[in-house]
């Protein structure tokens, strides 16, 4: 499967829109994840790519599944490295 189509699938997954904007709660709600994590993630630029509007902190929808998308481990690619 491409990158793009992971992406698809990601975006498919979670309910989210690609061009869609996700606040901070509803971003680190798709991911299972604290808000805090998410902050922590931004301040030792780590995480998905996100906007900053004025003091708030936004998400671009194909953001977060693509960060999803790039994160993905395959056993078995992993194994055939080593």
């Amino acid at each position: 499967m491409g990158f793009d189509a992971e992406v698809s699938s990601y975006l498919k997954a979670l309910r989210l829109e690609p061009d869609e904007l996700y606040d901070e709660k509803a971003a680190s709600s798709a991911f299972h994840l604290s808000p805090i994590t998410l902050r922590n993630w931004r301040t030792q630029g780590k995480g998905p790519r996100y906007l900053r509007i004025g003091g708030s902190v936004r998400y671009l929808g194909r953001a977060l599944a693509e960060y999803l998308a790039a994160s993905e481990i395959t056993p078995e690619a992993k194994r055939g490295a080593a």
